[in-house]
């Protein structure tokens, strides 16, 4: 357990980043000041574990499990320990912006009221970056809390990342965060923060970047039959209204039809085309109407 005055800790789940994790603890640590840090490595075996224990990160909490148990795992770790009013959970692999970091938590503490503050970030794939956000996420956060219900599966703002966004300790185990029903890591804390819009209140700041988001060749989001079931899997797990259900499950179909067609990933078109319903057809208007500018 971790007793002090701080208010934030940050969270750095670890496996297998023995190329980033140092980057990703030394920008940490300009933040500790304000923060805990905690590094909770899964067990790697590529290297990581000799950067962890022979190097040294003073003011660092560094766990190191004996065995891989996956990043659910991780999370509900520090669950168990860390008290501080607020969290910032972000992969070994991301970098912290450190000034618009600091600048965003001030921001947060003076509002005072806050639960849930999603800021915006950069990605970036070696040299090349650009904006997590931008406008279909503006659009979505000015929506009504009704319209926002449903359209967190119909036509929800990709992507939601935890990187960027800053939460209220005690509300992530209020809404089980982490509770492993689905595959998805983020987007599923979103879609229970949305149901639960009337008792939670969110920020959406994208003027300010926190957290430069890392890419890699090989990204899940390139796999288009895995994306394809994790997005059906979370619609039928957490979506009640058998309406919007179907509408989201046809929606995401239609994109992954068109993408691996767009690639000729041949064995991902047939693949999602065997997945199809006859119902799904009548979704393809909305399904242009919706990527018009």
């Amino acid at each position: 357990m971790i007793m002090n005055n701080k208010t934030l800790t940050i969270v750095i789940p670890s496996y297998n980043h023995k190329n980033y994790i140092r980057t990703s603890i030394l920008n940490a640590m300009q933040l500790i000041d304000i923060a805990d840090i905690v590094v909770i490595d899964d067990a790697s075996d590529d290297g990581t574990l000799d950067i962890l224990t022979k190097e040294s990160y003073p003011g660092v909490n560094i766990i190191i499990k004996k065995n891989n148990k996956g990043l659910l795992h991780s999370h509900r770790l520090w669950q168990q320990f860390v008290q501080t009013e607020y969290v910032y959970l972000i992969a070994s692999d991301d970098e912290i912006i450190v000034d618009e970091f600091r600048k965003a938590y001030n921001k947060l503490l003076a509002l005072k009221d806050i639960d849930v503050a999603i800021f915006g970030g950069v990605n970036f794939l070696k040299e090349y970056e650009w904006p997590i956000y931008g406008k279909k996420h503006e659009r979505f956060f000015m929506l009504s809390e009704k319209e926002k219900k449903i359209e967190i599966f119909t036509n929800h703002p990709s992507p939601l990342l935890a990187q960027s966004t800053i939460f209220r300790t005690s509300v992530l185990s209020e809404i089980d965060a982490f509770d492993g029903k689905v595959k998805f890591d983020d987007y599923p804390i979103y879609i229970k923060l949305i149901l639960n819009n009337s008792k939670y209140k969110l920020l959406f700041d994208n003027d300010v970047s926190i957290v430069r988001y890392r890419h890699h060749f090989d990204n899940t989001y390139k796999k288009y039959n895995k994306m394809f079931d994790m997005f059906e899997e979370v619609y039928l797990y957490y979506c009640q209204d058998i309406k919007v259900q179907t509408e989201s499950i046809a929606l995401i179909w239609w994109l992954y039809i068109f993408r691996s067609l767009r690639d000729k990933n041949w064995n991902a078109f047939f693949n999602i085309l065997s997945k199809g319903k006859l119902s799904y057809m009548k979704y393809i208007y909305t399904f242009f109407i919706r990527r018009l500018p």
